[in-house]
């Protein structure tokens, strides 16, 4: 089994890292709010920081 690693790495190759957050934020509208929505536009790597405090 590929670890999340192998697996992320193998996306970013298909696709660029901001379409691929913003497939998951687009995902699920109800869960979606306007923040998130700013921040993944700003930047992925804001947002995957937004997402890791928002699961500590």
């Amino acid at each position: 089994m590929k670890s999340s690693l192998e697996l992320f790495s193998a996306l970013t190759t298909e696709k660029r890292i901001d379409q691929i957050l913003l497939s998951l934020t687009h995902s699920d509208h109800l869960s979606r709010n306007d923040f998130g929505y700013q921040m993944i536009e700003q930047s992925g790597a804001i947002y995957i920081r937004y997402l890791v405090d928002k699961n500590i």
